[in-house]
Formats: structure tokens, C-alpha cells, sequence
């Protein structure tokens, strides 16, 4: 697992706040609920990794989901 997480390239927040800013990014937020009922960042969706509720959590939240959009995760 950990030689994966070390494929992941990683950015700094500024960068991902010029990325969110410029509509080509989806931000997830992978803290658990209660973290991020409290910390999340606006227009983020919370998928912390629970299967099935995730899947629903993306259906629900209608996010106009385009190929040609990079996917940005953080969590606390």
C-alpha cells in the first residue's frame, strides 16, 4: 500500500485552490462525517471510504462529472 500512496502526486493548497478556482477539478474529501460536517472545504463532497454510501453520496450530489476533470482527495 504504501509503495501506491507514493505514485499519488501531491500538491500544495494554493495550488489546489488555482486548480478548484479555474472549474477543472473535483474536490473529495476523504475525512470521516463528523470531521467533515465541521472542517470540510466548500463545495467538496465527503467520501470517506465507506463502498456503497460513497457511490450514493456522488449520485446525490448531481456533480456535473466530466472526463476532463482530475479528481482532488484530501483529508485531515
Amino acid at each position: 500500500m504504501q509503495y501506491l500512496l507514493s505514485k499519488v502526486p501531491r500538491i500544495s493548497a494554493e495550488m489546489a485552490l488555482l486548480m478548484y478556482k479555474s472549474g477543472k477539478v473535483i474536490i473529495a474529501d476523504a475525512m470521516n462525517k463528523r470531521t467533515y460536517k465541521k472542517y470540510h472545504i466548500l463545495g467538496s463532497i465527503n467520501l470517506p471510504g465507506d463502498g456503497k454510501k460513497d457511490l450514493d453520496r456522488i449520485s446525490m450530489a448531481k456533480l456535473p462529472i466530466s472526463k476532463n476533470k482530475k479528481i482532488i482527495v484530501y483529508c485531515d
